[in-house]
């Protein structure tokens, strides 16, 4: 896996920082229609929508491995592959999730599924920079 370019890693810090703009203003168009309704099922469901917009965070990626494609955050992903050093590694991806399959010669092995992110966070980021995996 390589890592990204500085152009690529730039391009994703712009992104992301538009995307966490428009989540903010959302965030406060709710906060605002929460302080207006007293109580009621109305309060619970801007509630839960509310607490539900996350920022994104790190660097947002679209990855395509063997012609599919996920957006992930790919920093936490290239970290989170450096703990396996020394595994066999193979990857997939499947239903808007990347599974990774490791294992040694000596019977350590296991499956890992890292979600793509929330499909609010991937309407809002334009522009992201495109990774192609080789296994």
């Amino acid at each position: 896996m390589r890592p990204l370019s500085e152009e690529e890693k730039a391009q994703s810090t712009v992104a992301r920082r538009q995307a966490n703009l428009e989540l903010s203003k959302r965030r406060k168009d709710l906060g605002r229609r929460i302080r207006a309704v007293r109580t009621g099922p109305t309060k619970s469901a801007l509630l839960r929508e509310f607490d539900a917009l996350r920022d994104v965070r790190g660097l947002p990626t679209t990855v395509a491995f063997e012609g599919e494609l996920i957006t992930i955050n790919y920093e936490m992903f290239i970290r989170f592959l450096r703990t396996l050093r020394g595994y066999h590694v193979s990857l997939r991806i499947e239903q808007l999730s990347l599974w990774i399959h490791y294992s040694k010669t000596h019977g350590n092995h296991g499956t890992i599924e890292l979600y793509g992110l929330p499909a609010y966070q991937i309407n809002l980021l334009t522009d992201l920079p495109f990774v192609r995996l080789e296994e």
